[in-house]
Parts: C-alpha cells; sequence; structure tokens
C-alpha cells in the first residue's frame, strides 16, 4: 500500500481496464504528494479528472497548472496540457448559455482556453499531425478560421504515408 510504483501501475489498471477512474483517482491523490508530485502521477491526475463524468476540468486544471511549472520543457508534456486546454475549450463551446451576459462570458471562456492550448502547442518542436490537428481546433475555438484552415492543410501534409488517414483524407 506505500509503493508509490505499485499504486501508480494499479491506478492506471483501475481506469484502462476496470473503468473505474474515481478509484483510479483516488489512488493517485493518496500517492501524490509521496511521490513528490511526479510527472507521471500528475499527468494522470489531469487526465483523469477530465475523463470524469460530470467533467472535472478545474480540478484538472490544478495538476496542468503544477506539471507546467515543473515540466514545460518536455515536449510531450506541453503536448498533453495543449490537449487538455483545447479540449477544454471544446467541451465549454458546446454549452449554450440563455442569459446573454453569461453567454458572453462562456465565449470569452473557451477562447482563452484554446489560446492557452495554442501558446503550449507553438512552443511544442515537431510537425506532427496531432499538433497541427489540435492547432485547427484551437484556432477554430477562438474563430480564426484562417489560422485553423492552414493547420488542418498542414496536418493532411504531413499525415504518415501508410496511416489510414491518408486514405480518409482524400475521400
Amino acid at each position: 500500500p506505500i509503493s508509490v510504483l505499485l499504486n501508480l501501475r494499479y491506478a492506471r489498471y483501475l481506469k484502462e481496464i476496470k473503468q473505474q477512474t474515481e478509484d483510479a483517482i483516488e489512488r493517485l491523490e493518496a500517492i501524490r504528494e509521496r511521490s513528490g508530485n511526479d510527472q507521471q502521477v500528475l499527468r494522470l491526475l489531469m487526465n483523469y479528472y477530465a475523463a470524469l463524468e460530470p467533467l472535472k476540468f478545474n480540478q484538472a486544471n490544478t495538476y496542468a497548472r503544477e506539471l507546467g511549472d515543473i515540466a514545460i520543457d518536455n515536449n510531450e508534456i506541453r503536448f498533453e496540457i495543449a490537449q487538455f486546454y483545447i479540449v477544454w475549450s471544446t467541451a465549454t463551446k458546446m454549452k449554450f448559455e440563455v442569459d446573454p451576459l453569461k453567454e458572453m462570458l462562456r465565449q470569452q471562456t473557451y477562447k482563452n482556453l484554446a489560446e492557452e492550448g495554442i501558446k503550449l502547442l507553438t512552443g511544442v518542436v515537431g510537425n506532427t499531425h496531432e499538433q497541427y490537428h489540435l492547432l485547427a481546433q484551437g484556432y477554430y475555438n477562438k474563430w480564426d478560421y484562417d489560422p485553423a484552415l492552414r493547420n488542418i492543410e498542414r496536418a493532411i501534409q504531413v499525415i504518415p504515408k501508410r496511416s489510414h488517414l491518408r486514405e480518409l483524407s482524400r475521400g
């Protein structure tokens, strides 16, 4: 029960195999401090909170910020955090508020979240279709349609030659 590594592996098992996300989060929360806020633990907490129903993006954001502070030079982690912000932006964009003031606030929120994701992605070294797809989604959420289209075109251009996605992009 005190092994950080075993608890980390067991939390993954709970989420991925047993589909028990709440139990996996509880296990990760129990080892977070003992792990010294290890990057793997924070990454899983960020992703698992974002996957809960109802969505708990604010709690996941706590871990995304912590993770960003300690691992901002890691491209893989920057990409994951950017992905989190763009998914959050899209989820917020999909809602609607009847009250015009709340609606304006909601729109500003999803645009700000998209901007945060775009900033993180532009610092990621790489040239993948996943990166360009996320950039396109971020720009689309900000209502910047020209950069969104350019990034979709780039994503299509860099799809690996043997990927099934290449065939889909032609059709």
